[in-house]
């Protein structure tokens, strides 16, 4: 989500998301249970596996809890050895 790596319309794959994930050592599997713009309840991007954005929106994502409308990420992490 940085943006240099986005621009105005440019959606977010999933994929894209559990590619990065899946690169850290250690990770073994991903499973996304939430996946949609900030104050919506639709389930479509979750299924789709794409956010889409308006031509003049840029996708954020800075995870700051004083700004929630910026995006956030939650990871919840079970397992290990």
């Amino acid at each position: 989500f940085h943006p240099d790596n986005l621009s105005f319309g440019t959606p977010i794959h999933l994929s894209a998301i559990y590619a990065r994930v899946m690169a850290i050592e250690g990770v073994t599997s991903v499973k996304a249970s939430l996946f949609r713009r900030r104050g919506t309840t639709t389930t479509v991007p979750l299924q789709d596996g794409v956010l889409t954005f308006g031509r003049l929106e840029i996708a954020r994502l800075e995870n700051d809890r004083n700004f929630p409308e910026r995006g956030s990420l939650e990871v919840t992490m079970g397992g290990g050895k």
